[in-house]
């Protein structure tokens, strides 16, 4: 008898953070992770060397750039059958993965999506093909893990069925990112306010937009750190040399998480001033080492983080300025540790092992 579930999960890439939840995962379930690929364009992820718990194969599936996007296609090894109890995809759109569903539920296996996108994500309209083959997935596979309220609302409006949407919350290793904060260095009236950008350095992400309104409310002893790889970074740092702000800005290359939390604890305020994103894990990372937000109002993660009292939310550059401002007197919520352990990395990956064990009742959130 085993003395586990066995899951498959399906993934295009694994970034860093995404690593704390498989390893979480495979304290619940016999975890088996299969990647598409080892990295992706302007992601300079380097934390492929940290500790696993789970068993990864690497697949290198053949693949096509369209758009900053990568698309994957199957080969032989990732369609292979395994004996398992459940396999949970990420990334409905994969070509590599049209057939791994259809596979599965010929198989007779238990099948998820794992889905963060929102409806500020989509890229195509509702009459369209492409939307008709999404909502045609999504209604046939046995559930879809939701990583917040945004994703789950979205997820409704292809008209599944609530009792087989399983919302969680995109988590992030909180103690560990929390764990250095005692040699937090504070802001003072010497150093000004502290600014950053963790990302990449692509158009959507607008921070064009944000090195314009820093430099319309910076003062000498302020200061503006992005972080980050991609095709605007000669653009972008001409932008800054330009402007000729009176705070300094600086330019530093992706950096893996060990230094990115080493320099999270010398800043003061994150920004995420993205035209869309799915979610924004940096802001969860950023807020557990204290530092307060800025976030567009486009990003999946704000609904869950915008009544925090160190938490800013802006919708046009007026008001990205005014808040780039008023974030100079914020301090860290008291509520923020509460948040954390009620929407802990462990509480999602219960949600997912109780979806995946034979027999098992299924829970609707964790």
């Amino acid at each position: 008898m085993k003395s586990k579930p066995e899951v498959n999960f399906y993934t295009n890439i694994i970034p860093p953070y995404r690593q704390a939840l498989f390893n979480s995962l495979s304290q619940e379930v016999d975890l088996q992770v299969h990647s598409a690929s080892h990295s992706e364009a302007h992601r300079g992820w380097s934390d492929f060397s940290a500790q696993r718990d789970f068993e990864l194969l690497e697949h290198r599936l053949p693949r096509l750039l369209i758009r900053e996007t990568y698309f994957y296609f199957p080969k032989l090894s990732w369609l292979k059958n395994r004996n398992c109890d459940a396999v949970v995809v990420g990334g409905w759109e994969q070509p590599a993965n049209w057939i791994l569903i259809l596979l599965s539920i010929l198989r007779k296996q238990r099948f998820y999506i794992f889905y963060e996108s929102t409806e500020n994500d989509a890229t195509y309209s509702r009459s369209s093909l492409v939307y008709f083959v999404k909502k045609m997935i999504f209604r046939i596979v046995d559930g879809v893990i939701t990583t917040g309220e945004s994703s789950s609302e979205n997820v409704k409006s292809l008209g599944v069925a609530c009792n087989k949407i399983h919302q969680g919350f995109n988590a992030i290793d909180s103690e560990w990112w929390s764990s250095k904060n005692k040699s937090r260095k504070h802001k003072s009236s010497e150093l000004g306010t502290r600014y950053i950008y963790v990302g990449q350095l692509i158009r959507r992400k607008r921070i064009d937009v944000l090195i314009e309104s820093y430099s319309q409310i910076s003062r000498d002893i302020d200061s503006l750190l992005i972080v980050g790889d991609g095709p605007l970074e000669q653009e972008l740092k001409s932008l800054s040399e330009n402007l000729n702000s009176l705070g300094k800005i600086e330019f530093r290359n992706s950096i893996n998480s060990e230094t990115l939390r080493s320099v999270y604890l010398e800043q003061d305020v994150l920004i995420l001033p993205s035209d869309f994103e799915v979610w924004g894990m940096v802001a969860l990372e950023a807020l557990a080492c204290e530092l307060s937000l800025i976030l567009s109002v486009s990003c999946g993660v704000t609904p869950e983080l915008k009544n925090f009292s160190n938490v800013l939310v802006f919708r046009s550059k007026d008001e990205l300025e005014m808040s780039l401002v008023e974030a100079r007197t914020l301090k860290p919520d008291p509520e923020l540790n509460n948040f954390f352990q009620d929407k802990s990395i462990e509480h999602f990956s219960k949600l997912i092992a109780s979806l995946c064990t034979p027999n098992g009742e299924n829970c609707d959130e964790y």
